[in-house]
């Protein structure tokens, strides 16, 4: 771990706090089939972009978006069996063709791609809860991601606004804060949306 971008740059990589993986990462083909058909997925596409590449001291290699969003599609429809998915990125090229290739799943980005929501960093919707219920008055299903919602104050503050998906790395704590509540049970941490 010691060798990738996140531990180089800020100390630690999400999730591990200096911990070491024990095996090779897990594929989106090997999490759709073992996990059970219960647990909901966001799939989060992140394309690789050159002045990423460049960040990160890797060659500055463009993948054609057609075939690599037609493999990630192509993953999905062959094992996903039935399980609620939603499929997002921070990329809005990848949001047009997962919306234009494929009606069975909500893509978030905006309406005028005719995809289901949109998801804000946290610290957005922290600042001006309001905004939930303006983007939920659209008929968009509103979200928030970022370091943030690990913090089960921030947590409460954006369920009581009406956020719909929490994006977390702290799943446990999230889902604990969500449980507690009585506010509104149709959030869930990560994937669920009503």
């Amino acid at each position: 771990m010691r060798y990738t971008v996140d531990v180089k740059i800020k100390g630690f990589k999400p999730n591990t706090r200096g911990s070491f993986i024990q095996g090779p990462f897990t594929t989106l083909k090997e999490l759709l089939v073992k996990l059970p058909d219960s647990i909901n997925f966001n799939v989060e596409i992140k394309y690789p972009r050159f002045h990423e590449a460049i960040e990160a001291g890797l060659a500055p290699i463009g993948l054609e978006i057609n075939e690599f969003v037609d493999r990630i599609l192509d993953q999905i429809f062959q094992n996903a069996r039935g399980r609620k998915i939603i499929l997002s990125s921070f990329t809005p090229e990848i949001c047009i063709l997962l919306a234009l290739k494929q009606k069975r799943y909500p893509v978030m980005f905006s309406k005028r791609w005719n995809l289901a929501g949109i998801v804000f960093a946290s610290d957005i919707l922290l600042l001006c809860p309001r905004l939930v219920g303006y983007v939920r008055q659209t008929g968009f299903v509103c979200g928030s991601y970022g370091s943030l919602n690990n913090v089960p104050e921030n947590v409460r503050i954006q369920q009581a606004a009406g956020v719909q998906i929490l994006m977390a790395d702290r799943v446990g704590v999230v889902s604990t804060v969500l449980n507690e509540s009585h506010i509104d049970s149709s959030v869930n941490a990560s994937t669920q949306f009503d």
